[in-house]
Formats: structure tokens, sequence, C-alpha cells
């Protein structure tokens, strides 16, 4: 509770928090500390991480990059954590930069007027939103 006091303090009061079905996080506790601060919790459907994307890819981004550190101690690990910030922040390639590129592509096609056959199909975001989704 105390981590997510000072989360408050320090970046202010969100609407709602949205979490999974993690015992510490559906207990009588934390429900009662988010109701205290005026904080509504939304949780994910039980064998549903899809439904809270972007948290689930942050911390699978997360143990990839502590399983190259080696970390021997609460020390190292606040160093390790604060450098994958930074770097997950600020000097990783963004998705929304990407899905400008090709929206700027898509475009220059269409005004080239580009005709596209065969297994590609146009969606709103176009051929790189298609490929982009590919594994």
């Amino acid at each position: 509770m105390q981590e997510l006091v000072h989360a408050v303090k320090r970046y202010g009061r969100p609407q709602f928090v949205r979490t999974d079905n993690e015992a510490v996080l559906v207990s009588r506790l934390f429900r009662f500390g988010l109701w205290l601060l005026g904080i509504r919790q939304q949780r994910i459907q039980p064998g549903c991480p899809w439904q809270n994307g972007r948290v689930e890819r942050f911390i699978g981004t997360v143990k990839r990059e502590l399983a190259r550190e080696s970390v021997a101690d609460g020390n190292e690990l606040a160093t390790a954590l604060q450098e994958i910030r930074t770097w997950y922040n600020r000097e990783r390639p963004q998705r929304s930069w990407r899905e400008s590129m090709c929206s700027r592509h898509d475009q220059a096609k269409r005004e080239r007027g580009a005709i596209l056959s065969g297994s590609i199909r146009r969606l709103s975001g176009g051929v790189c939103r298609q490929s982009m989704n590919m594994r």
C-alpha cells in the first residue's frame, strides 16, 4: 500500500486501477486502501492476460531484461530497474513511431494510386499494420 500511496502523491490519483486476480490485489486490505484513496478497481477476467496487454507486455519485458543482469542485492536491483525503465521509456523503438511511419507510407502509396492485390488485405491501417502484426 505504501507504494500505491507514494505513486498517488507523485503522479496524482487515477480514477481506476486495472489489476489481475493475484491474491494481494484482491485482498480486503488492498481493496480498502483503494477505497480510502478514492480509486476504483477494474479486474481482468481470470485467465485472460490480454485484457491488460500493455502491463503484461511491460512485465514480460522487465523480466527478460532482468534475466540478462546479475543482481546480487537490493541496491543492484534498484539500479537495474532504473536502467530498464530509462531504456523502456526513452530508448527502445516506440510502437506509435512505427505506426506513424507506416501511416505515411500508406498515404504515399494511395497518392500514387498504387494497386494492391493478391493476399494483402487493406485494413484501416493499411499494409504496414498487417505486416507489423505478423509473428
